[in-house]
């Protein structure tokens, strides 16, 4: 995590992270989709973004990231764990205890029951240190994008050749991964005066275009390949709209988060998009007996899309958030009485 935040890099996490949020609590049948088309594409190249491949080299961006990603995902994974076998009554036996505690060494969203989202970080790991290896070797633009398109061809492949494929780290994801968090770093490290730009007419029409080809390519690609786009378990669908509606989303959302600026709330949700990430499934996963045992069965399967979804959405931030705040004053007491 940066230092020095930038506030749009902040709102384009924070409204990432609001359509993960919101995604997981739609039904697959609704405009799922098109929030799954290109919500996690987005966060690999913010994440990108914040990464210069010239400044250090391979093994600081290991430790770097060793510290930066490896701990965070260890201690999450302990938590989360802890928490799912609260929910079952300490149920698991030794030997279920030790299979577990493998699969978080895995490190692939299948062996990860307990709390799917943190596929993500593994991921997200492995995706750093491929471009990290890869710069370490190639420093020209042109040749890192040709690189880039190969590692696109590489992860379509393996979507359709090898879709059970289960790689330690969920490396099959990184392969199509690597491709957004390499067009993020190279920006940020070669061309940091063209995303710092001011927005005008021309961008709004950038905008406008860009929401019309996500929703076309996306929808068509829905009903070509039948089910929705999904990085975790490397569904793709079509090599051209899976791109097409990736980057046109990625746009759509930087143009969105350059024209609002400044917004403290959003940028808030972006700064702690991690614990907000991690955590939100649990709070879903409580809400969901509240709900039916408040309203029936029947209420919560006809409006949980319309009403529910967003709920689940306000409800979730606002219980982690006030989770952070109290665990951010319990360190500092800590820290007052040391």
């Amino acid at each position: 995590m940066a230092t020095s935040r930038i506030s749009w890099i902040d709102i384009a996490r924070g409204i990432g992270i609001i359509l993960v949020l919101q995604g997981h609590a739609l039904s697959a049948h609704v405009y799922r989709h098109f929030i799954y088309a290109f919500h996690m594409p987005l966060f690999f190249f913010i994440s990108g973004l914040l990464f210069d491949y010239k400044k250090y080299s391979f093994l600081e961006n290991l430790k770097k990231s060793a510290r930066g990603i490896l701990v965070p995902y260890v201690i999450f994974a302990g938590v989360s764990y802890l928490i799912w076998m609260f929910n079952n009554s300490f149920s698991a036996s030794p030997e279920q205890i030790m299979l577990h505690l493998i699969g978080v060494f895995y490190g692939n969203s299948s062996s990860l029951f307990f709390n799917l989202v943190l596929w993500f970080l593994p991921c997200l790991f492995i995706t750093k240190m491929l471009f990290a290896l890869i710069t370490t070797f190639i420093k020209k633009d042109k040749v890192l994008i040709v690189v880039l398109f190969i590692f696109s061809l590489l992860g379509y492949f393996a979507f359709i050749y090898l879709p059970d494929l289960n790689l330690p780290f969920g490396i099959e994801s990184a392969l199509t991964a690597v491709v957004f968090f390499g067009a993020g770093s190279i920006l940020r490290t070669n061309y940091a005066k063209n995303i710092d730009f001011k927005i005008n007419k021309r961008s709004i029409a950038i905008l406008i275009a860009s929401l019309v080809i996500l929703i076309i390519s996306t929808q068509i690609n829905y009903e070509i390949y039948g089910r929705q786009i999904d990085i975790r378990l490397n569904n793709l669908g079509n090599y051209f709209l899976f791109y097409t509606g990736a980057v046109s989303g990625i746009i759509l959302t930087v143009l969105i988060a350059k024209i609002i600026n400044k917004n403290m709330i959003l940028e808030k949700i972006g700064e702690y998009a991690l614990p907000l990430f991690v955590f939100h499934p649990f709070v879903f996963a409580y809400l969901n007996p509240i709900m039916v045992g408040l309203f029936g069965v029947e209420f919560f399967r006809q409006w949980k899309d319309l009403l529910l979804a967003p709920f689940y959405t306000a409800v979730a931030i606002i219980v982690i958030f006030l989770g952070v705040y109290f665990y951010q004053q319990l360190i500092k007491k800590i820290k007052a009485k040391n």
